[in-house]
């Protein structure tokens, strides 16, 4: 194996990475998971926009400078990146759906399959379990709003890449910065972007976020480190800052200090340090399944109604042990589709695109960027 410390990966990333999905499924089941606070879990998904930023511009940015990739290339590529697990997400959220609505609202599914097959918001309004109706942008698995906005975000930066100089993305991070601060400020909260009303404030994170990875990696350390202390500490203070528990009169402060400071800080130390094999490995395994839990943990446990199994009276053991049991499933689900499914598919269509053999020369695309 190669030194942590010259790799081109990015393990404690990888690591942070697993651990916000993981958070991003207790965050979405937090009825289950009422033993902890994941009331803040959501701004999670700045941190992936973040992540998203910093490891695109470490695969493409030298490969865009020198011409060797296009923009059209690009997208390409990024989209064989997404469309695999993105896909499987979707069509299981069909599934489910289905078989939670009466049949005389399944025209409503078929309506918003042909958009969703696109990767394009197909915000209808189908109703959710707990009875409320939201114009939801992606009503078949609704995580997958972020990932429009990241495509959004892919194509500004390939397209527009020659323009994005350090000061244009400084002027880009601070406008949406202002822009975000002014919304906390205003609802005390920015969980917003997941519905057609909001999704300009998804604009306006994936903006901030993205662009502020891009900085980041053109502004990293040369050298890193290698060593477990700061990598685990990293782990352990990203999990307190999420679940720690916020006064209301503290949430917009909070809010502002997690996702202008303390997440791109997290990420910048966290591209520093690397942490020894065995703790690498690990971090790394979280990364590589990362990305399938995001994507299958809304439809898989709703394949098999597996929230439907835990009674409101359940003991603190026995909420604990199906809280692991839910994560556990999930987390496997997320491998297998990943070992099975999206990495075959994902190898073949880079082969048939001729793109490994293209850029043989310069380093192939790493499979799970």
């Amino acid at each position: 194996m190669n030194n942590p410390a010259h790799s081109d990966k990015y393990a404690t990333l990888d690591g942070l990475r697993g651990i916000a999905a993981v958070l991003v499924v207790m965050y979405h089941y937090s009825n289950l998971f009422s033993p902890f606070h994941v009331e803040n879990a959501y701004l999670v998904v700045d941190l992936f926009f973040v992540m998203s930023g910093f490891v695109v511009a470490s695969a493409y940015e030298s490969k865009l400078a020198s011409g060797s990739m296009g923009p059209r290339r690009f997208m390409q590529v990024r989209l064989i990146r997404l469309y695999p697990l993105y896909l499987l997400g979707t069509l299981l959220g069909v599934a489910g759906t289905l078989l939670r609505l009466p049949r005389t609202e399944w025209h409503l599914v078929a309506t918003a399959l042909p958009l969703a097959l696109l990767m394009l918001p197909s915000p209808l309004r189908i109703a959710n379990p707990d009875g409320q109706v939201p114009q939801l942008l992606y009503p078949l698995n609704f995580p997958s709003w972020s990932l429009f906005f990241e495509l959004l975000a892919n194509v500004a930066y390939g397209f527009c890449f020659r323009f994005l100089s350090t000061r244009v993305l400084l002027a880009v991070v601070a406008t949406s910065g202002l822009m975000l601060a002014g919304k906390a400020v205003h609802s005390g909260s920015i969980n917003s972007g997941w519905a057609l009303a909001s999704s300009h404030i998804g604009l306006v994170r994936v903006a901030y976020g993205f662009f502020f990875g891009v900085l980041l990696f053109r502004l990293r350390s040369a050298r890193r480190r290698t060593g477990n202390a700061i990598p685990l500490g990293i782990a352990a203070l990203f999990v307190a800052i999420f679940l720690v528990p916020i006064p209301e009169a503290m949430r917009a402060a909070y809010t502002l200090s997690v996702v202008l400071f303390a997440i791109p800080a997290l990420v910048w130390v966290a591209a520093s340090v690397e942490p020894s094999r065995r703790v690498r490995d690990v971090f790394l395994f979280f990364g590589t399944v990362s990305y399938g839990i995001y994507m299958l943990h809304v439809p898989v446990p709703a394949l098999f109604r597996v929230t439907q199994g835990l009674s409101p009276h359940a003991s603190l053991v026995h909420t604990l042990a199906f809280d692991a049991g839910l994560l556990a499933s999930v987390v496997l689900a997320a491998a297998l589709a990943e070992k099975i499914y999206d990495r075959p598919i994902r190898r073949l269509l880079l082969q048939g695109t001729g793109y490994r053999r293209r850029h043989a020369g310069i380093g192939a695309a790493p499979i799970n960027q």
